[in-house]
């Protein structure tokens, strides 16, 4: 869980790009990250209240969702 924001780094293929959305418990995007390096790591969500999100993360034809939780 995190209070003031996510972290998320990310590692993976050096020769393609990654993309990462933030979205809502109910699927609406909230923030776009987009060529992003492998070994980059991100700050999103500053601004968000408490509650569940989800960071999905795009390389190539791989993707990762991760669950994401703010609290007070």
């Amino acid at each position: 869980p995190a209070q003031r924001h996510f972290s998320i780094s990310v590692f993976g293929n050096i020769k393609e790009s990654i993309t990462i959305r933030l979205s809502d418990a109910s699927g609406r995007p909230l923030e776009l990250k987009t060529n992003l390096q492998a070994g980059s790591t991100v700050i999103m969500g500053a601004g968000l209240s408490t509650g569940t999100y989800y960071a999905e993360v795009i390389q190539g034809k791989e993707r990762k969702v991760l669950k994401l939780i703010k609290i007070n």
